[in-house]
């Protein structure tokens, strides 16, 4: 079931790739393309962060509610770092690449970082706590809403209003989490905390958060690897035919 959801999801990314690429054209979906390549990397470093084993293993509601907040702090702090750190990308793209322009698409895309992994921790503690299996397709929900927006706001902007501005394109990431949190919050089940006990379970949570974050890291190494060799291709392809082949940017951005 789990392989069949992930093929749909997968189809649906692909496709709206393919008609986002007819809307916007090919000098904007470059840039898209370019700082899509950098969120992949930075969001494969959540793939393997999961609360699943360990919530199976914790027998009050009130540790599970406090393991759960803890690592929403981590995942913020991390995600903000992730941002400064494409704004820091922004600026190098400006010099080395000559390509203006690029602050405000990296700064919201930095900002929609935090959506995907903050959904995921939200899926996994309420299907724990809850015992409703419904919530772990709230990833899958997430995913399908972001490419229906990011499709609207390609025609609202691109067509619409004959726009160029890329960079509104991630805000279909953050309306996306917006949508699913008041759905959650509209939909909140009264009795969810049904279990809920004054007693603690005696656990090192700092342990507890050390193995959640280290536990099949591999998985995150090899799929952030594997982007930033994608994404570093692009950034060395585009050099080359810059300046030993003399290409215009506006060629190069076409071929790439």
């Amino acid at each position: 079931m789990k392989e069949k959801r992930t093929l749909i999801c997968r189809t649906i990314e692909l496709l709206s790739i393919i008609i986002l690429y007819y809307i916007v054209g090919n000098k904007s979906i470059f840039l898209y393309v370019l700082s899509l390549s950098l969120y992949n990397i930075f969001i494969a470093c959540f793939d393997h962060i999961s609360i699943k084993e360990r919530f199976k293993q914790i027998k009050t509601t009130k540790t599970k509610q406090k393991l759960f907040k803890y690592l929403l702090i981590i995942v913020t702090v991390i995600s903000f770092l992730f941002m400064l750190l494409s704004i820091l990308v922004s600026d190098l793209i400006n010099i080395y690449l000559n390509i203006n322009n690029t602050l405000q698409i990296f700064i919201i895309m930095g900002i929609s970082i935090i959506t995907r992994p903050v959904i995921k921790l939200i899926s996994e503690y309420l299907e724990n706590t809850t015992n409703n299996s419904n919530y772990s397709y709230l990833i899958d929900v997430y995913d399908i809403t972001d490419k229906i927006l990011m499709l609207v706001i390609a025609l609202l902007v691109f067509r619409g209003f004959k726009g160029s501005t890329v960079s509104l394109l991630y805000l279909s990431k953050i309306f996306a989490f917006m949508i699913i949190i008041y759905l959650l919050y509209f939909t909140r089940n009264v009795r969810k905390y049904y279990d809920y006990v004054p007693l603690e379970d005696k656990i090192n949570y700092r342990k507890e958060i050390k193995y959640i974050l280290k536990n099949n890291s591999i998985q995150s190494i090899i799929k952030a690897v594997k982007n930033s060799y994608y994404y570093i291709s692009i950034i060395v392809l585009y050099l080359i035919l810059n300046t030993r082949y003399h290409y215009q940017p506006s060629e190069i951005e076409s071929a790439i």
